[in-house]
């Protein structure tokens, strides 16, 4: 199946989404569900360099779960991390603010 330009106009907000600050605090990994119920999971892959590539799933939301607990996306969380290893890159750690007054 192609994807529309809806659906990769879609893609790649939730791609750009995987790096951003939500994103962080949801083990790396970014989902959506648009106004017609398209469904989109990614994950960000990393290189020696950094933020080389994004991993993602687009389907209608009846069939991909976008839950942050879901089948489908601990599967590709899981993916983007081996490839990412074969790329010998690393996910970047997570600062954290506990402590930080607030």
């Amino acid at each position: 199946m192609v994807a529309t330009t809806d659906q990769a106009d879609e893609a790649k907000r939730a791609s750009e989404a995987a790096v951003g600050t939500d994103i962080r605090r949801q083990s790396g990994s970014a989902s959506a569900v648009n106004r017609r119920g398209i469904a989109i999971i990614a994950a960000p892959i990393f290189d020696i360099s950094g933020l080389c590539a994004t991993l993602a799933l687009v389907s209608t939301r009846d069939v991909l779960s976008v839950d942050a607990n879901s089948n489908e996306l601990r599967a590709l969380r899981q993916t983007a991390d081996e490839v990412t290893k074969e790329l010998d890159g690393s996910r970047p750690v997570l600062e954290t603010h506990a402590g930080a007054g607030g």
